[in-house]
């Protein structure tokens, strides 16, 4: 285990594991909110037995959201599926990356120092991230597996889990397979058996057909259905455009004295929880930078002393590499900074334990104020509120395990109009819903959506043709109530005329017009806690 016994490195991760998990599940109160919902309205279109390139059409994230209908099939249409499936997935990809600090730190003590660290940021980071949290870990533990001994079985076993991370969500089809070049070209400096021209060939095409396995039965599929140019054009412009200019020019940038300056003069202050993330930031675009500089500093050292290169030094370019170019597409926002946080954390811990004494003293200063700076910022997790967790994860896990789902706002608080949207209409209605963050709604209604998707504040699939094809799904769709989670319906289909034609003509508006309702419809009964028609 590269230094450690390997007894002492199980239960170390055993260790991170349990801890990391126990810590989800008492933060689980402050994860049930709309955006972490936000495969689930797919789900809830593929338990009605629609097909995801006829009835609807899937964003882009086709494995993830047949997964999510996968554990709500398992649990019997509970919350907990989605949430104990996300919270596997991240404590299985924080073991991962602890797991890659301790080969490079070969310390439990500073690993223990960084997972420390690490931990209000887990429990703090929005759960619909736990494939990043999972397969950026994963990428480097294959990466480096495959480079400690190149074969075309290893290299196999990558491309299939690219294809399966593409599955998962496509844009992460570019990070890992970035990865994967890097790691076919390191393998050949790390292994001199394998720098032969046919070596690489043959890993390389080993790579390729654990890829083709997977992706090209699903190319097959779109093909037959919606056309795969089609496809790729219309999910490319759901993507926001990647931000990979002067990203680390603000690195070099920001002045930290001010940042720090405001944790002391008001810790609890706004100001001060949004310089934490920023902090965290610059850490996180630190660190990738700092990992590349540590292994040519050592590539060069030992190749000036005639010495056989480390493997470390290969291990620490394939990680820099690969977590710059996540950072550079990710971090458009401070708080993206969760998606590698604990990958880049386990993996710093090396630099606590490097030898020189200005430099690890250097590293444990920067992890000393990075830790402040995760307190700070994540100080309203319910773990630093250990007074309220009893109550706190009573209420989660209730309403984790109602069946049905109880219907409720992201405070908690029960919502009367989703209440409405369910009770009032019947199994084989639709639900037209729009708004920034609308992903809740189609779970607590049971409702798939109408019109072929949700992403109408978006403007996706605007194109007369699109258009053309969400007025006839609608026509022939069962469609009682259009609702909106933020701006009026009618202003939100403003980008879409033909559309909006249709529910002028035939929907009754309510709420401020944030709820249009069919007015061909017969009542059968009123809704009596808001006084609307009832179809059910």
């Amino acid at each position: 285990m590269n230094g450690l016994p390997g007894s002492t490195h199980r239960r170390v991760l055993a260790w991170i594991g349990v801890v990391t998990a126990a810590t989800l599940a008492l933060a689980a109160r402050s994860q049930i909110y709309d955006t972490n919902f936000y495969l689930l309205w797919e789900a809830v279109a593929l338990l009605a037995g629609d097909h995801p390139y006829r009835d609807f059409f899937e964003w882009g994230a086709p494995l993830a959201a047949y997964l999510s209908a996968a554990m709500q099939l398992l649990v019997g249409y509970r919350l907990i599926g989605e949430f104990a499936m996300q919270w596997l997935f991240i404590a299985a990809g924080v073991v991962i990356a602890f797991h890659l600090g301790l080969r490079l730190s070969r310390s439990t003590a500073a690993t223990a120092a960084m997972f420390a660290l690490t931990l209000p940021i887990v429990a703090y980071a929005p759960t619909y991230h736990y494939s990043k949290l999972f397969f950026f870990p994963a990428t480097i533990w294959l990466a480096w597996r495959y480079m400690d001994r190149p074969c075309p079985s290893r290299s196999a076993l990558f491309g299939f889990v690219t294809a399966i991370a593409f599955l998962f969500r496509h844009d992460y089809g570019v990070y890992i397979g970035f990865a994967a070049v890097v790691a076919l070209a390191l393998a050949r400096a790390a292994v001199p058996q394998a720098r032969s021209p046919r070596a690489l060939l043959s890993d390389g095409a080993a790579y390729a057909l654990g890829l083709a396995v997977v992706v090209v039965p699903w190319a097959a599929v779109v093909q037959a259905h919606e056309g795969l140019v089609d496809y790729v054009r219309l999910r490319a412009a759901l993507y926001e455009e990647p931000r990979t200019t002067f990203i680390y020019t603000g690195l070099l940038t920001v002045n930290p004295l001010p940042l720090v300056w405001s944790w002391m003069r008001a810790p609890t202050s706004p100001e001060a929880a949004a310089n934490g993330a920023l902090w965290l930031k610059q850490m996180g675009l630190l660190v990738p930078l700092v990992l590349l500089g540590a292994a040519a500093r050592e590539w060069r050292r030992h190749r000036w002393q005639l010495d056989a290169v480390p493997p470390d030094v290969w291990r620490m370019t394939l990680a820099g590499a690969f977590l710059a170019v996540v950072a550079s597409f990710l971090f458009r926002e401070p708080p993206y900074v969760v998606v590698s946080a604990p990958v880049t954390a386990a993996l710093g811990a090396r630099f606590l334990v490097a030898p020189g004494g200005i430099g690890r003293l250097t590293a444990v200063g920067l992890v000393g104020v990075t830790a402040v700076a995760a307190v700070i910022w994540t100080r309203e997790s319910p773990i630093f509120r250990p007074g309220e967790l009893p109550r706190s994860v009573a209420s989660a896990f209730e309403q984790l395990l109602a069946s049905p789902p109880v219907p409720a706002e992201s405070s908690g608080a029960p919502s009367p109009w989703l209440q409405y949207l369910r009770d009032c209409s019947v199994p084989g209605d639709r639900l037209l819903v729009s708004g920034s963050t609308p992903f809740q709604v189609g779970y607590y209604t049971r409702r798939p959506p109408a019109g072929g998707h949700i992403f109408w504040r978006q403007r996706w699939r605007r194109d007369a043709e699109r258009q053309d094809e969400s007025l006839a799904l609608l026509r022939r769709q069962s469609v009682p109530f259009a609702y909106s989670t933020n701006d009026p319906v009618l202003d939100e289909l403003e980008f879409y005329p033909s559309v909006r034609a249709y529910f002028v003509e035939h929907y009754l508006v309510f709420k401020d017009g944030h709820l249009l309702v069919d007015r061909r419809r017969q009542p059968t009964r009123t809704f009596e806690p808001l006084g609307l028609p009832c179809f059910r």
